[in-house]
């Protein structure tokens, strides 16, 4: 019977030099963490060019969404951003309906059914009987 693979990684992790060459080559194995991408603090609304010819327009960065926690439409979008990694594997290929909140998330919301018009051509629609 051989060893398992790592009880052989605990061997050689027993010598100091051993143990040093393990750890380089599990840090050289270890995905690299997407880069952050940062909504900056001004101005109120920007531009961004997500992919050649993919802008999305960011308008009232500074509307209070729940003001008494005084977080802001900016402060939203930026954790949208950070967990975007995560997140949009999940919303591949699935139809969206969105529940608009246009004075904060205290007030009262609205289901937004249809893409609005005039929208970027890269944006897909479809469907949902």
């Amino acid at each position: 019977m051989s060893p398992t693979k790592s009880a052989k990684s605990r061997a050689r992790a027993s010598k100091p030099a051993a143990r040093k060459a393990v750890a380089k080559e599990a840090a050289a194995k270890k995905p690299s963490a997407p880069k952050r991408f940062a909504i900056p603090r001004e101005p109120r609304e920007l531009e961004l060019e997500f992919a050649p010819g993919r802008v999305v327009k960011l308008t009232n960065l500074d509307k209070p969404f729940w003001p008494e926690l005084g977080i802001t439409k900016r402060d939203l979008l930026q954790y949208y951003a950070d967990i975007a990694p995560v997140l949009l594997p999940h919303l591949v290929d699935r139809a969206m309906v969105m529940k608009r909140y246009p004075n904060g998330a205290a007030s009262e919301p609205f289901f937004m059914k249809r893409a609005p018009t005039p929208r970027p051509g890269w944006i897909e629609t479809c469907s949902i009987t």
